[in-house]
């Protein structure tokens, strides 16, 4: 066979080669895009609805000790209508975070802090407001110093299990979707390889045959 064929045939099958390795990488970006797509989604959208909540119970909390501490009713009227605004706001995110889509196993996570949540703001954060609405500081002194921590103690733990799940989800698919980039990477290198390496053995096998002959 010529030389000037062999590079012809070689730079078709090289040509189509690229082709089709252009449209694998194009497929394998448009894929790995998909999947980091689905864990900003599911994952870094639902850790920042957890760390707002996080935040504003953390409040509520400093809060009502504050109000306790100060104890004048301008203290407890500011006090309490942030704390009651920030349960407000923590009801409304904690709906957007469950309408995400869940693992069973954040499922579980979730309803115990649904349960260790609402024993919080129904035994701890409520009467202490309703107390320190009355002008009764000695009681919302002692809720906020002995009942509130125990209560919120539950929470905050039920919170960081939430939370840790959605990290280790976000780490897993984060290096899921690397893996599969570097396998479509050393894909398209075999590829080349294994073409050219092809096209060289059927042309030392052509020259033999023409030797042959």
């Amino acid at each position: 066979m010529k030389i000037s064929t062999r590079l012809m045939l070689l730079v078709g099958i090289l040509s189509v080669l690229l082709t089709g390795i252009g449209g694998l990488g194009l497929w394998g970006i448009a894929s790995s895009n998909a999947a980091l797509e689905t864990v900003y989604q599911d994952r870094t959208v639902a850790l920042s609805q957890l760390s707002e909540i996080q935040r504003r119970m953390v409040t509520n909390g400093f809060l009502l000790v504050s109000a306790a501490l100060d104890a004048t009713p301008d203290t407890a009227t500011k006090n309490t209508g942030l704390v009651e605004a920030n349960i407000a706001v923590i009801s409304k995110t904690w709906d957007a975070y469950m309408a995400t889509k869940l693992t069973p196993e954040e499922e579980k996570a979730a309803k115990q802090f649904i349960a260790a949540r609402g024993a919080y703001v129904a035994q701890g954060l409520l009467p202490a407001v309703k107390a320190l609405r009355a002008g009764d500081f000695a009681q919302s002194s002692k809720l906020a110093m002995e009942t509130i921590p125990t209560l919120y103690t539950a929470t905050r733990e039920s919170m960081e299990s939430l939370v840790k799940i959605q990290v280790d989800g976000a780490k897993d698919e984060y290096e899921a979707a690397t893996r599969r980039y570097v396998n479509l990477r050393l894909l398209s290198i075999l590829s080349i390889l294994l073409g050219v390496e092809k096209f060289l053995a059927n042309s030392a096998r052509s020259d033999t045959h023409a030797v042959c002959h």
